[in-house]
C-alpha cells in the first residue's frame, strides 16, 4: 500500500479508512472524540517524536493481551503534570497499605522529612545479637540484657547517611552494647552501653564511618 501524503492539515468530520501509511506534516484534526489504534498481531504503541530531527521517541503501548481482564481507563490530570518531577495537586487515596523493600533510592523519601507526620518506628524484639544494616534502620528495638549491635564499615555494609536505629532494654540483666570496628561512635563520656532496664538510645549515622549515640548511657 502507499501512503497518505497530507501537506496542508487534514480535518475529518466522517468516517476514513485508512489501509496505508499517514504522513502529515501539519495538524491532524479529528472530530469524534475517541481515537483507536488497532494492530495486525502486535501491541498497539503511539510514538512522541522529540524536536531535533525527531531523535529520541517516548512510546506508550499497550499490555500484551495475557494481562487484561477489562479495559483500563487511564485519565489525564486536569492541570499541568510532568511525568520527570511529579507534583500531584490532588489527594492520594489508598485503601491499603502502602509499603516498600530494598535498599535502592525508590525505597526511601527524599528531603528533610520536615512535613512528614504520623510516622512510627515499626517495632522488633531481639534477645540475640544484632547488625545495624539498611534492612532494619529506622526499626526501634525491644532488646535484651547482654546484647550486642555491631555495625560495619561503610565500605563493607553500605548505610545511608541520616539513619536511624533506637534501642530499649527490657531486660534487667546485663547491659546492651553498641560496638564496631574501623568506625567513630561519638557519645556523652564514650559509653557504648545502655544503663540497664528501661534505658534507651538512638543511634544515627552522621557520616561515612561515623555515628551518633544518644540517650541513657552508663
Amino acid at each position: 500500500m502507499g501512503k497518505l501524503v497530507i501537506k496542508n492539515g487534514f480535518n475529518s468530520n466522517g468516517d476514513s479508512q485508512i489501509t496505508g501509511s499517514l504522513d502529515g506534516t501539519d495538524n491532524i484534526l479529528l472530530n469524534g472524540g475517541i481515537l483507536s489504534i488497532k494492530n495486525q498481531g502486535a501491541q498497539s504503541e503511539a510514538r512522541f517524536y522529540c524536536e531535533v530531527n525527531n531523535a529520541h521517541y517516548t512510546a506508550l503501548k499497550a499490555q500484551p493481551h495475557a494481562l487484561f481482564s477489562g479495559n483500563p481507563i487511564t485519565l489525564l490530570p486536569a492541570y499541568d503534570l510532568d511525568f520527570a518531577a511529579p507534583h500531584f495537586l490532588a489527594s492520594i487515596t489508598a485503601s491499603g497499605n502502602i509499603s516498600a523493600s530494598g535498599t535502592s533510592s525508590a525505597a526511601y523519601f527524599v528531603g528533610d522529612g520536615s512535613e512528614l507526620t504520623n510516622l512510627q518506628r515499626p517495632i522488633t524484639a531481639s534477645s540475640t545479637n544484632l547488625s545495624a544494616s539498611m534492612d532494619n534502620a529506622g526499626y526501634y528495638f525491644r532488646v535484651g540484657g547482654n546484647v550486642t549491635c555491631s555495625i560495619g564499615t561503610n565500605a563493607v555494609v553500605p548505610i545511608k547517611t541520616g539513619a536511624e536505629f533506637e534501642f530499649f532494654q527490657t531486660s534487667s540483666a546485663g547491659n546492651f552494647y553498641i560496638t564496631g570496628s574501623g568506625i567513630t561512635i561519638n557519645s556523652k563520656g564514650g559509653n557504648i552501653q545502655l544503663a540497664g532496664q528501661f534505658s534507651a538510645a538512638t543511634l544515627k549515622k552522621v557520616g561515612t564511618d561515623e555515628w551518633d549515640l544518644i540517650g541513657d548511657l552508663g
